[in-house]
């Protein structure tokens, strides 16, 4: 190697240590501010299931939320990396939270490296580098591991996992080694969010169509598909073990509860799938899982239209005047079984979950950056914008513009409000003024276990399975008696509309609602889209 292009490695690698370090520490800072200014602007619900449940695991009270029931409604990896952090005692109950968010900070930008070195051996390490550096100032991805959840972990072992069966598939070496650590590298995936069974099917689609037309069905292929499909079935399968032999099934309850109520919300109102609008509402999902896919990946959907559009026109015009020789030494085509994983995780939740949340994207946003990676690399090879600007400086400005988009995103989403402040209100209100033996229900119910001090008792089913089998069975007022819970805390668009109705036996959902007498309303403004957080007191 020449050493000018020892000394240009060099200097990439030392802009990426660099970039990652000033990744770290905007992370670092927005990780420390006060909590309620985090819960006000980043904290997702969920972070604050996850630190209870840490909790109480620390505490010795069981794999549970309200320390009363067991409950599988979480992905494991996360909750249990949380509980050494109870291990202490802290003066202050949300010391965790900052130590929360300073590991997946670490996780979050670490991911870069994966970033840099996917696209550097699919294309270039410039273009890696420009893709590390989208991955690392893209205000959506700080965003969306400031909500406190798995995802920052989970793109780390994603791209890790994407990475390592590149690596193989590139070198053509599929060894038995390879192969149990891409399995290990699969199945810890799967245990950081277990929606990663798609990335496991679209690795094992991809490995098998290879090996397929190398060997065909020889032991060799068959011997190695099944090595890496044994390695992540037996990290993962201590998960599942407990999950059957606790709850019979090795469903999570989150899952499954959060569809059966958006399917039965949609069924009470509408009363059967077989409509037109129950078509034009599932292809309206898959496009707006797209639209955020790529506004979250870029800043905006429209840039991301334009960016894409460009990179078709050029590949077309390369495909007309060179018969795609250009287009042959693109390696774009080894990166399509991550592609798969994205269209299988949209097709899951515009199509059968049909709720998310804003952190099941994290993954989807990773994929997307490698793609603009790739499609960077191909048009500072191909491109040619006329005499006066070479495509290194045509790349420089489209990049300085998507910098100009990230920081105008950037001040958006800080700017923004999440609904959670008003529950974090209202927990430290109950902490202040509800009995210590007093049991309180909740739909929405992190925050208020969390900072409220008292047991707090999740009614949707996310996390406690017998909560999801009662309203399964329409017999949530039941269930709500037989726990003896003396408050409810509710949305208040809730109450007013028919959202629960369906989980509750013929009129008994009135007579839930007559039962309820309000104790305590914190407002929330009326362009948050929620209601205000009322607590009420549940009669006899």
């Amino acid at each position: 190697m020449k050493l000018n292009q020892l000394l240009k490695r060099e200097r990439l690698g030392l802009i990426l240590f660099l970039a990652i370090a000033i990744g770290l520490v905007i992370r670092l800072y927005l990780s420390w501010l006060d909590v309620e200014t985090l819960i006000d602007k980043f904290l997702g619900e969920d972070h604050f299931y996850y630190l209870t449940l840490a909790r109480n695991i620390a505490l010795g009270k069981g794999v549970t939320f309200d320390g009363l029931a067991a409950t599988n409604g979480f992905h494991p990896l996360y909750p249990f990396m949380l509980v050494p952090l109870f291990k202490f005692t802290y003066a202050d109950i949300s010391m965790p939270v900052h130590l929360a968010l300073t590991m997946l900070s670490l996780f979050n930008v670490l991911t870069a490296i994966f970033v840099f070195k996917i696209v550097e051996i699919l294309g270039s390490r410039k273009a890696g580098l420009l893709a590390a550096l989208l991955w690392l100032f893209n205000p959506y991805v700080i965003s969306l591991m400031l909500t406190g959840v798995e995802g920052a972990l989970y793109a780390f072992f994603i791209s890790a996992s994407i990475f390592w069966y590149l690596r193989i598939r590139l070198r053509n070496q599929y060894t038995l080694k390879n192969m149990l650590i891409l399995g290990v590298l699969i199945g810890i995936t799967f245990l950081c969010r277990t929606d990663a069974i798609f990335l496991f099917v679209a690795v094992l689609l991809d490995l098998g169509y290879k090996l397929l037309r190398q060997s065909g069905l020889s032991v060799n292929s068959l011997s190695r598909t099944a090595i890496y499909c044994f390695a992540a079935l037996a990290v993962a399968s201590p998960w599942l073990i407990w999950n059957l032999a606790n709850f019979g099934t090795i469903m999570q309850t989150s899952g499954q509860s959060i569809a059966y109520m958006m399917h039965q919300r949609y069924l009470f109102e509408r009363g059967s799938y077989l409509s037109f609008s129950f078509v034009v509402g599932l292809a309206c999902g898959v496009m707006g899982l797209i639209d955020l896919v790529l506004q979250f990946a870029t800043g905006h959907a429209l840039l991301s239209v334009l960016v894409l559009g460009l990179v078709g026109g050029v590949a077309l015009s390369q495909v007309a005047r060179q018969s795609g020789n250009r287009l042959k030494d693109w390696k774009i085509g080894n990166l399509n079984f991550a592609l798969l994983f994205v269209i299988f995780l949209v097709a899951y939740y515009a199509l059968w979950q049909w709720t998310t949340q804003p952190w099941y994207f994290m993954s989807m946003v990773l994929v997307a950056t490698l793609y603009i990676g790739l499609a960077t690399d191909f048009l500072g090879r191909n491109i040619n914008v006329g005499k006066y600007i070479s495509p290194n400086k045509a790349l420089t400005l489209i990049f300085v513009f998507i910098a100009m988009v990230f920081v105008f995103r950037g001040a958006m989403l800080y700017d923004s409000h999440t609904p959670n402040i008003a529950l974090y209100q209202s927990a430290v209100w109950i902490k202040e003024n509800i009995p210590e033996d007093q049991r309180i229900g909740a739909f929405e119910a992190g925050i208020l276990g969390y900072y409220s001090g008292k047991t707090v008792i999740n009614l949707d089913g996310v996390m406690n399975n017998n909560a999801a089998q009662a309203f399964r069975n329409n017999k949530l007022l039941e269930y709500i008696e037989q726990e003896d819970i003396a408050y409810i805390a509710l949305d208040q668009v809730a109450v007013n509309t028919t959202k629960y109705f369906p989980f509750f036996r013929n009129g008994e959902a009135d007579q839930f609602l007559s039962r309820l007498t309000e104790v305590h309303v914190v407002q929330r403004p009326s362009s948050s889209g929620w209601g205000d957080s009322v607590l009420y007191q549940f009669n006899p």
